[in-house]
């Protein structure tokens, strides 16, 4: 069921950006289980990636649009535990509201929120 709904996203956003020149690139990973199977994401595990890791794929993804990359205070029981990072998709064509995010506590990534640039195509996943 998952497949399916992710499929249908993504060719939805295909088709939008047919007569858009050349689209964005358009994370297909999820669907091919490259260059990882979930629970990693581009590389990128919940309780193993470093914020380092992190930083490299923020800068070097084509699939991040880096002008939206924000980073502000991860928070539980009004106690600051770590930081919180939050970006769109370049392939958010549509303007959608959905934000990406990588919650990381002692240097180590612990929860992920990747959306595909369609706000009803987000995944969750934490240690």
């Amino acid at each position: 069921m998952r497949t399916r709904v992710l499929a249908t996203v993504i060719l939805l956003c295909l088709g939008i950006c047919a007569g858009c020149g050349e689209p964005p690139p358009l994370d297909m990973s999820l669907l091919t289980g490259e260059p990882c199977e979930p629970p990693c994401w581009q590389g990128l595990v919940a309780g193993v990636s470093t914020e380092d890791e992190i930083e490299r794929f923020l800068t070097g993804s084509g699939l991040v649009n880096r002008n939206s990359v924000y980073r502000g205070s991860l928070s539980r029981g009004g106690k600051t535990v770590g930081v919180s990072i939050q970006w769109l998709s370049s392939a958010n064509v549509q303007g959608a509201h959905s934000r990406n995010s990588f919650a990381m506590e002692d240097g180590l990534l612990q929860d992920m929120t990747i959306c595909l640039g369609a706000e009803e195509s987000c995944m969750d996943d934490s240690v």
